[in-house]
């Protein structure tokens, strides 16, 4: 094909993804009406996934690092394949996290610590201590932009895609923004419990949430395709 050739079908892919709605836009939409059902998750993400194993398969990884690259296009999720980029390896900061976390004991199902209140009235807020705030420095934590904790480590490779995708559908299961600190609290206080706040979900799509968005990265799907 002419390189004139190759410009075009660049031109007419950026212009596709003009066409798409953001993700986030897509998420507020929906939330307006209803939570949606396990079929619907699965509808929208499974093109999504198989290409995120595709760009694997290529050695690279997906634009993951938030969803800003992601659009909705006939009720699919995607990105442009030139987003695609190559994995940043920083396994040293990773496996120190890794320790540290172990060694203070964060395996636990919930840690809470209460702050005191700007609000006289509200009294003193609870807080779990496993989300982190935007501007904390690197730890093994839930962090607001869908986000790996890896990322903030610089370490990129396929089982941070993996983590991203498990917050992409649990936000999409209980509609929650995790850009936003509260609703990501929110959401993980019951990402084990996902099926009571939503009864559209599957006990087996809830349990996939669960399980991909394991802070730990052992114990995260280590194969998307299987």
């Amino acid at each position: 094909m002419a390189d004139a050739d190759l410009g075009c079908v660049d031109d007419r892919a950026s212009a596709a993804a003009e066409l798409g709605t953001p993700f986030l836009a897509h998420l507020h939409e929906i939330r307006q009406i209803a939570l949606v059902g396990s079929d619907d998750i699965v509808g929208l993400l499974q093109p999504l996934l198989e290409q995120v194993v595709a760009t694997h398969e290529q050695g690279l990884v997906a634009p993951l690092d938030g969803v800003d690259s992601l659009r909705v296009s006939m009720g699919h999720l995607w990105y442009l394949n030139s987003k695609a980029s190559a994995s940043r390896n920083n396994q040293r900061a990773v496996r120190r996290q890794d320790a540290q976390a172990r060694s203070r004991g964060i395996a636990v199902t919930r840690e809470m610590r209460v702050q005191d209140s700007d609000d006289q009235w509200s009294g003193p807020k609870v807080q779990d201590t496993r989300v982190a705030a935007r501007e904390e420095a690197p730890r093994r934590a839930y962090f607001p932009d869908y986000i790996a904790w890896e990322t903030r480590l610089d370490h990129h490779d396929a089982l941070t895609d993996t983590f991203v995708l498990g917050l992409i559908m649990g936000s999409l299961a209980t509609g929650l923004d995790l850009t936003e600190e509260d609703e990501l609290q929110r959401f993980v206080a019951v990402r084990s419990d996902l099926c009571s706040v939503n009864d559209r979900l599957s006990l087996v799509i809830a349990q996939l949430i669960e399980r991909v968005t394991e802070l730990s990265r052992s114990d995260r799907p280590q194969d998307l395709s299987s």
